[in-house]
């Protein structure tokens, strides 16, 4: 690893920790978007034509042996706010500043290990996208494509997360100190919108592959103007917008990158209305009425 273009394990003694990569691969989160919030309807109505990243921090964890060099390690960062960081293991360059020491351990005088946490200011918009040219579905699209086009898996937990309801929009409630209880008006239950963790895992043969699929997935989601995620299983589509990333795991090796991240997507209009059960017949095609624009729907039959 480099900074400034010095060798910080020849300049210092230092070197970054196995763990350490995780935060660097991790999508920075959006800033707040301009909404519309209806009593009237579920959810809002959010303007997706400019979506703007925020900045992000992260936290690289160094380890030290031989003489004490510490110091002179932090004069460097503390020379300007900003500096070049080469990470050779990732064929990744990042401009960082440092914000903070969490932590530092002093196991003896050989060794001892130190986390600094750095803003990351600038974060980077992707401009293109391609898709694999093998995939297998997960039954999780959006606008179309399923998520294994990018490489993503989805893990256990999302789809519970998905079925889970949003709060409820609280009505007008009409609260007196003199009277027993409130008085609130009952005639509608309208929903809020809900963030949604999807679970995901990306495994790739090589750290080019990677980066590409990586990329490829950010600029789909903050660059389409109406995503909707669709879940095969239910048979439902959802409008969102992309909110936050984070990384549980992240690994590479000389034949193996390995990436278990969660998104998390801002459900913007959802609500699971009752199951409709529609009669089809021996083959499994929908029976529709002569006039061809009906097809019959087995609750009413039933009730």
């Amino acid at each position: 690893m480099k900074i400034d273009g010095k060798d910080i394990l020849q300049e210092y003694g230092i070197f970054v920790t196995d763990n350490s990569y995780r935060d660097l691969v991790t999508y920075p989160p959006t800033k707040k978007l301009e909404q519309n919030d209806w009593a009237e309807y579920d959810g809002v109505e959010v303007d997706l034509s400019n979506i703007a990243l925020n900045m992000r921090e992260l936290t690289i964890t160094f380890a030290q042996t031989g003489q004490l060099r510490i110091g002179r390690f932090m004069e460097q960062l503390s020379d300007g706010a900003y500096h070049v960081f080469e990470f050779s293991v990732l064929n990744l360059k990042l401009l960082l500043r440092l914000v903070s020491q969490p932590d530092f351990r002093f196991y003896t005088k050989q060794v001892r290990t130190f986390s600094l946490r750095f803003a990351c200011d600038f974060p980077i918009k992707p401009d293109s996208w391609s898709f694999l040219s093998y995939y297998e579905h997960t039954g999780y699209e959006i606008n179309g494509h399923d998520l294994s086009k990018f490489g993503v898996r989805i893990s256990e937990g999302t789809m519970s997360e998905i079925l889970k309801m949003p709060n409820v929009k609280k009505n007008l409630t009409i609260d007196i100190n003199k009277n027993d209880g409130v008085i609130y008006d009952s005639e509608k239950v309208q929903y809020e919108t809900k963030d949604v963790k999807i679970n995901c895992l990306m495994a790739f043969s090589n750290l080019t592959l990677f980066w590409q699929q990586h990329k490829s997935l950010f600029y789909y989601l903050v660059n389409m103007s109406e995503p909707k995620l669709k879940v095969t299983a239910i048979n439902r589509e959802f409008p969102f917008y992309y909110k936050s990333c984070s990384t549980s795991e992240f690994a590479v090796t000389s034949n193996r990158v390995w990436w278990k991240f969660t998104l998390t997507l801002v459900f913007t209009d959802f609500r699971l209305d009752a199951e409709n059960y529609l009669l089809v017949d021996e083959t499994g095609n929908f029976i529709v009425t002569e006039d061809g624009l009906y097809m019959i729907d087995l609750n009413i039959i039933k009730n």
